[in-house]
């Protein structure tokens, strides 16, 4: 009583993985004056701790010491035995301990399980066996490890009598029970005693009808054909085989299922499908079955050997799906098989064929398809994705999610030739409705944006604002884009914005300086070749020029003829603010000016010869009722001006609207300087034609 107060509090911070402090405590107890047993115990516990995986700060050498110590003291502790032996590395000098237990506790199954565990043959475990068997240690823990290994060495009729041994424990699971109740049936069935098949084809019978759940994965079927096998019984191994359900529950058994004891029935069941397979032979559709169910089992990650089969099994089960189309688990298996054989390309093949409906009932982690790829793969995949998604209308959330996120991500990772090119090829693709549920869009975005497609960047990167307003890298890119376009100042906008959520990001105050300066520079670009256009314009108001084009005391002379005083100064002033319009290119209002005196002067020269109305293309119009066109036309027809000039006029008037000014005020078409200079010449024309 006073020991099992002592350690209590030990052993719950041992439960509890709270190592430390229970070293701490069973220190104490070593360097007081406390019993030999305690001592002892506290070495066990010490020993214990060093050999605990889950002790991050486990020291294998001083959990020997401790160990040994309990062993040599007078308080020896059969664990304290197998422990040493699962730290010792020298398989010998572990089994040499373990020999020394079983001196001192003969019985013991801890001692035993050691020695079975540190075996060096196939003999000495079938030795320990035996005296297990002669001791009757019916330890369940201890059996199962004999279980295990009597039927990985195909000793079933060994393995009856510890089975026989397991079943009559009350206390059995129902699960439990089942297990043992299949392998003794087996150990029966793989015998060559016509009492024991039927013995077992009874028992196999009795399981099916018992395990609803389909526990024993179908390791009853494959009891009961072995039975039906050995007693050439065609008829009932057609019944199973039709009746076998191909799902990834064929499989061995194991602690992963909640069994017990691992059972690999590998030898057992090859030998089952060659049999069926030569029985068979003539028979199509059972051959065909029992190669697909022989590929699922094989395809089955195994624990001990990993995937047993190969590609050749995956085209037995493509066989069996032609025959079952809406068989997910054959899918979900060829799937799992495809990956694990690295067949990358395969796998993404067989997903493209699963129907949207059962992409809930798929488990196996998708996204393998494409991350763990092969690079040649990774190529075939990107070239038929390309065709694929042609002749797609509608995507579904899986294939976003599980391919096309897939392929973006590995298109994205750094190094990737061409790669922007390669991720906007795909995205052209697909609608706009499933581009939008993509985890992606950032990089599709800023795919665009190194394409030059800035329009499609930008609308993808706003889509992103929209939910998430604050992403400071979007902000960052549609500001690089704005000022590729030289939108400075709606680029510093969006700088602006980055930068206010990530005052610690250097690019973005980085772009937001340098946009800055850009808008300064464009500031003072605009000013310089404003002050270039006035110095421009200053430079032509002079003599000099104004000469060159003809404006001058011989032409102004032209105008003494008018006899209006009012209306001559009015068209002196005009004709002054005409080529000083003229100078400093400010070619519209040229263009009004210049129509506007050619108007006057045809209109004074009507007046002149008393002409206050005239016939028009049938239609008598009156003199303050003419246009340009009219006067012009009156003009021709009274020989006020030469046919030429009146030829040139509408010649010009009708290709560039150049004489009336109306009809110029109506668009946004800049005049020339060239042309400019062409109405000048036309203006001095009318000008010495009428007031010659």
């Amino acid at each position: 009583m006073e020991k099992e107060n002592l350690f209590r509090d030990i052993r719950r911070k041992i439960e509890n993985h709270d190592f430390e402090k229970a070293l701490k405590k069973l220190n104490k107890i070593l360097e007081s004056k406390e019993t030999s047993e305690n001592k002892a115990y506290a070495n066990f516990l010490i020993g214990y701790i060093h050999s605990n995986d889950f002790f991050l700060n486990r020291n294998a050498e001083l959990g020997k010491k401790a160990l040994i110590k309990c062993i040599e003291s007078e308080y020896p502790r059969a664990q304290a035995f197998t422990l040493l032996a699962l730290i010792e590395e020298d398989r010998n000098i572990a089994n040499n301990c373990l020999k020394k237990g079983k001196s001192l506790f003969p019985n013991s199954p801890i001692i035993y399980k050691g020695l079975l565990d540190c075996s060096l043959s196939r003999d000495d475990n079938l030795l320990y066996i035996r005296e297990i068997k002669e001791l009757e240690i019916k330890d369940s823990f201890l059996l199962n490890q004999v279980l295990e290994i009597l039927i990985s060495q195909y000793l079933w009729e060994d393995a009856k009598y510890f089975v026989g041994i397991l079943l009559k424990n009350e206390n059995l699971s129902k699960s439990h029970k089942l297990i043992y109740k299949l392998i003794e049936a087996f150990s029966l069935a793989l015998s060559n005693d016509e009492k024991n098949i039927k013995c077992a084809e009874n028992m196999f019978i009795i399981l099916i009808s018992e395990d609803i759940a389909n526990e024993l994965c179908y390791a009853h079927y494959m009891g009961i054909i072995l039975c039906y096998i050995k007693q050439n019984n065609k008829k009932g191994i057609a019944y199973y085989i039709e009746n076998f359900s191909i799902k990834e529950k064929f499989v061995d058994f194991g602690f992963w299922m909640g069994s017990p004891i691992v059972v690999n029935f590998i030898k057992e069941y090859s030998m089952i499908f060659s049999e069926i397979i030569k029985l068979f032979q003539h028979d199509k559709i059972i051959t065909t079955k029992i190669r697909a169910i022989r590929a699922s089992y094989l395809l089955y990650p195994s624990i001990e050997y990993g995937i047993r089969g190969n590609s050749n099994h995956i085209t037995d089960l493509k066989r069996q799906l032609r025959e079952e189309p809406n068989n997910i688990h054959i899918i979900q298996i060829i799937l799992k098989a495809q990956l694990h054989l690295n067949l990358n390309f395969d796998a993404y093949m067989t997903y493209l064929n699963i129907p949207c409906y059962d992409m809930d009932n798929i488990t196996i982690e998708r996204k393998n398809i494409i991350n763990h790829a092969s690079n040649g793969d990774f190529e075939k995949i990107y070239g038929n994705l390309l065709k694929y998604l042609k002749n797609k209308n509608y995507l579904g959330k899986y294939f976003i999610s599980e391919i096309f996120d897939n392929v973006i991500a590995r298109l994205w990772e750094k190094g990737k030739e061409n790669k922007y090119e390669k991720i906007v090829s795909l995205s052209n693709l697909i609608a706009w409705d499933d581009k939008i549920v993509s985890s992606k869009l950032f990089e599709l975005a800023y795919s665009y944006g190194e394409c030059n497609l800035n329009n499609e960047a930008q609308n993808i990167y706003s889509f992103i604002l929209e939910n998430n307003p604050n992403n400071s890298a979007v902000l960052n890119n549609l500001g690089v884009l704005y000022r590729k376009n030289n939108q400075h100042y709606k680029a510093y906008e969006f700088f602006q914005k980055a930068h206010k959520i990530d005052s610690q990001e250097e690019l973005y105050l980085r772009n937001l300086r340098e946009t800055e300066k850009a808008i300064e520079n464009t500031v003072k670009d605009a000013k310089k070749q404003e002050d270039d256009k006035i110095k421009k314009i200053a430079k032509n108001l002079n003599l000099e020029y104004f000469n060159s084009i003809g404006y001058d005391e011989n032409l102004k002379s032209s105008f003494d003829r008018i006899d209006d005083e009012k209306l001559k100064d009015i068209l002196l002033k005009d004709l002054k603010e005409c080529v000083v319009c003229l100078a400093t290119k400010q070619n519209k209002c040229f263009a009004i000016m210049c129509g506007s005196i050619i108007e006057a002067i045809l209109y004074w020269s009507l007046a002149r010869h008393n002409i206050k109305k005239y016939e028009i293309k049938n239609k008598t119009k009156h003199l303050n009722e003419m246009g340009i066109n009219d006067l012009l036309h009156v003009a021709n027809q009274e020989n006020l001006i030469q046919t030429n000039t009146f030829h040139f006029c509408h010649g010009l008037k009708d290709c560039r609207n150049i004489v009336h000014p109306s009809r110029d005020l109506s668009s946004d078409f800049e005049r020339t300087d060239e042309e400019a200079m062409i109405m000048w010449g036309l203006l001095k024309k009318i000008i010495k034609d009428i007031l010659k």
